[in-house]
């Protein structure tokens, strides 16, 4: 069985220099009996990526795009160099060049589902789950109206744990009405990120709102990335969002008009429709997260 570590230590076989967001001991590969090749993460802070999606453990196809961090690693010229998907030209094209092709291509794995699908898998989500996702909406509404008085010292802390509970109704992953507090376990993150993200909000509105629509786009999914990634810091999950989003701006913001439309008519039956649309617009928008993260 073969075997290699991977990690910023200089004692791992494949070592990451300059990459912030990889552990000292981030992950290892290794092979079977029947030369299949393995992922395996080591409990990293900022997780193990195959084709886009978060991994703990899985089996490696030779077309598979693997990211440790934000490092994209080239595992099959370690296994099987014959057949290694780089070609030659890339090969001699310097590091931050290779993984900002890397970087491009794996984008390109990411955000496939039209927003009408997403929006129509949040609705399947939810059978079987209304009650709690309306019972949960209205606790979060409250709380956060009781709350506002504070500013956001308290309502940085709930969108984390909002975000989260929304994740564990769209992944169908036991999803609890105390997820609300989950956000106080990260609380430096979820208010720096929240005071960083209403400064740069704020700038884009004085530079007249196109660039405040910009970076909203551009920064929409960090409370997502925090609730999935607690130990992040507030300008790291910032930095995230920016690179998760990208090439996915475009599609955000189509999707955020179909939100638009949603709250529209949800409002026109004296606002009833708010207990059905809400739940369904916060599934819809982890669906999005899970799309393209």
């Amino acid at each position: 069985m073969k075997k290699l570590t991977i990690g910023t230590l200089q004692s791992n076989d494949i070592v990451i220099q300059n990459d912030t967001t990889v552990s000292r001991s981030h992950a290892f590969l290794f092979t079977d009996s029947n030369n299949n090749i393995y992922i395996s993460d080591c409990n990293s802070l900022n997780g193990t990526f195959v084709n886009g999606l978060k991994v703990d453990d899985a089996i490696l196809n030779d077309l598979d795009i693997l990211k440790v961090g934000n490092t994209v690693i080239d595992w099959l010229i370690h296994f099987r160099p014959d057949i290694s998907y780089k070609n030659n030209e890339i090969n001699k094209t310097p590091l931050k060049e290779k993984n900002d092709y890397h970087e491009n291509s794996l984008n390109n794995l990411k955000g496939q589902t039209s927003n009408s699908e997403l929006i129509s898998n949040a609705w399947n989500e939810l059978n079987g789950q209304w009650g709690l996702a309306i019972g949960f909406f209205v606790l979060y509404a409250l709380l956060t109206l009781v709350s506002s008085f504070l500013g956001p010292f308290v309502t940085c802390a709930l969108l984390i744990g909002s975000s989260r509970f929304w994740l564990n109704i769209a992944n169908r992953n036991n999803p609890e009405i105390n997820d609300l507090f989950v956000g106080f376990n990260s609380y430096p993150a979820a208010l720096g990120s929240y005071l960083l993200f209403a400064v740069i909000i704020l700038g884009g509105y004085i530079l007249l709102i196109l660039p405040a629509i910009y970076w909203a786009c551009s920064y929409c999914m960090t409370s997502y990335i925090i609730a999935e990634n607690p130990d992040v810091g507030g300008n790291e999950s910032l930095v995230l969002s920016r690179k998760m989003m990208n090439g996915h701006k475009w599609k955000f913001f189509r999707f955020y008009l179909r939100i638009i439309l949603i709250l529209i008519i949800c409002y026109i039956p004296l606002g009833l429709g708010l207990f059905i649309g809400v739940p369904l617009i916060m599934v819809s928008l982890a669906k999005f997260y899970n799309d393209i993260k």
